[in-house]
């Protein structure tokens, strides 16, 4: 955070921990990425699913039970991590769009602020 060019709001102590998750999530990112580009796309985009089926014969009848687990392909876990540093780098205002609004929110602030003062000089 001692880089110049890091925004001002996001070196504060109260984002300290929103901070901290964003950089996880990019580092999980990052290896996904690597991950998916070693694979190669048809095997990154491939689901992982199996099934156990246990058979038990017992005087009187048969028992089955089967279990089945599907895991998401990499593609769709990456996805999901983009999407949640996406929701992150909102509420740290690192996006445009974001940056923007809280722009906006911190001068209409300072705006209710100066007319806040001005009100107490007219008294």
């Amino acid at each position: 955070m001692a880089d110049p060019g890091f925004p001002e709001h996001v070196k504060q102590p109260y984002v300290r921990d929103t901070l901290k998750s964003w950089c996880w999530v990019r580092s999980r990112i990052e290896l996904y990425w690597e991950m998916c580009e070693r694979m190669g796309p048809d095997k990154a985009l491939e689901e992982l699913a199996t099934v156990d089926e246990r058979v038990k014969i017992f005087e009187g009848g048969t028992r089955r039970r089967s279990s089945a687990s599907k895991r998401m392909s990499p593609e769709d876990m990456l996805r999901r991590w983009e999407a949640h540093a996406l929701n992150l780098a909102n509420a740290l205002g690192l996006t445009p769009l974001a940056l923007a609004k809280l722009g906006k929110d911190i001068a209409a602030g300072q705006r209710d602020l100066a007319s806040y003062w001005a009100e107490i000089e007219k008294q």
